[in-house]
C-alpha cells in the first residue's frame, strides 16, 4: 500500500470471486471508501489472481477536494514525474472534482501502472506562459492521458483578459513539459491601463467584432511617455518634445495551424 494512501479508512463494497481463464477473477462493485479527508466511490476488478501475472483495473470518482490535498494523497507512481513540478512552479490551486479516473496495471513481475482521468478544476490560481502571467478564478475540464494533458472549457481572468473559452494541450517531452494554448475573451480599453498617470477617455470604446470561428484579431499598441499623440509614421520627422508615439495594428487572418500556434514552455 503506497504511503500516501495509508491512514484511517472506512471501506465497503460488494465482492464476487469466481474461477477465471487462469487463476481467479475478483470483482468489487459499489465501492465507497474514505481515507481521512479523501472520499471515493467506484468499482474494481482483478484477473489472474494466484497466477504469476495478475492484472487489475480500478475506476473511481471523488467529490470536491483541494488540489494540493489531492496531490499529497496521490502516489507518485500513478502520475507522470513532470506533473508535480508543474503544479508547484506554476502555483496551481483551486478545488478539484474527479469526474472519472481509471487506474490499470499489473503487479508482477514488476508494478506497471497507467492512469487516465477526467476532472474539473474551479476557482484556481495559476501562472501561465513564459512570463508567468497571473491567472485567477480559473475553471477548466482537464483530461489526463499517458504522455499529455488536454484542457478544455477554460474560463477565468488572464491578466486583464476575461477568458470566456479556451483550450490547451500539455505534452510531456524529454526536455520538459510543453504547452499549446488557445484562449478567447473580453477586454475593454480600460483594461489596458493599470496606472493613475494615464486616463482612458472612453473606456468602453468598441474595437472590433469577430463573427467567424476562423478569424482572429491581433492588436499591438506602443505608447511612449509624452503629451501629444503623433503617428508612428511621423517618428522620423521633427515632432514636438515630449510627444506620444502611438501605433495600432489590427490584423484579421485565418486561424494558424496547430504547428503555428503559440507554444509556451511551462518549465524552463
Amino acid at each position: 500500500m503506497p504511503a500516501q494512501l495509508q491512514g484511517g479508512a472506512n471501506l465497503q463494497s460488494r465482492i464476487r470471486v469466481a474461477p477465471g481463464v487462469a487463476g481467479y477473477d475478483v470483482v468489487l462493485t459499489e465501492i465507497a471508501a474514505n481515507v481521512d479527508e479523501l472520499a471515493i466511490t467506484g468499482k474494481a476488478n482483478m484477473a489472474g489472481l494466484l497466477t504469476s501475472q495478475p492484472t487489475f483495473s480500478i475506476t473511481f470518482a471523488s467529490p470536491t477536494i483541494d488540489l494540493k490535498t489531492l496531490f499529497a494523497r496521490m502516489p507518485p507512481q500513478w502520475i507522470h514525474p513532470q506533473l508535480p513540478g508543474i503544479v508547484e512552479q506554476r502555483q496551481l490551486g483551486g478545488t478539484v472534482e474527479i469526474v472519472s479516473a481509471t487506474l490499470t496495471g499489473a503487479t508482477a513481475p514488476s508494478p506497471q501502472l497507467s492512469l487516465t482521468c477526467d476532472f474539473r478544476v474551479e476557482k484556481g490560481p495559476a501562472l501561465i506562459g513564459n512570463d508567468r502571467v497571473p491567472t485567477q478564478d480559473l475553471s477548466a475540464i482537464i483530461s489526463v492521458e499517458p504522455g499529455r494533458i488536454r484542457v478544455g472549457k477554460v474560463t477565468g481572468s488572464y491578466w486583464t483578459l476575461q477568458m470566456t473559452d479556451g483550450k490547451a494541450v500539455v505534452s510531456f517531452l524529454d526536455e520538459g513539459p510543453w504547452m499549446e494554448l488557445d484562449i478567447s475573451g473580453n477586454m475593454t480599453a480600460a483594461d489596458l491601463v493599470t496606472t493613475s498617470d494615464v486616463e482612458i477617455v472612453n473606456p468602453e470604446q468598441y474595437l472590433a467584432t469577430l463573427d467567424s470561428p476562423e478569424a482572429s484579431l491581433e492588436l499591438e499598441l506602443v505608447v511612449e511617455k509624452g503629451k501629444e499623440i503623433v503617428n508612428r509614421d511621423d517618428r522620423a520627422h521633427q515632432r514636438p518634445q515630449g510627444s506620444i508615439v502611438a501605433q495600432a495594428v489590427k490584423q484579421i487572418e485565418a486561424m494558424p495551424t496547430r504547428q503555428e500556434r503559440q507554444k509556451q514552455v511551462l518549465v524552463p
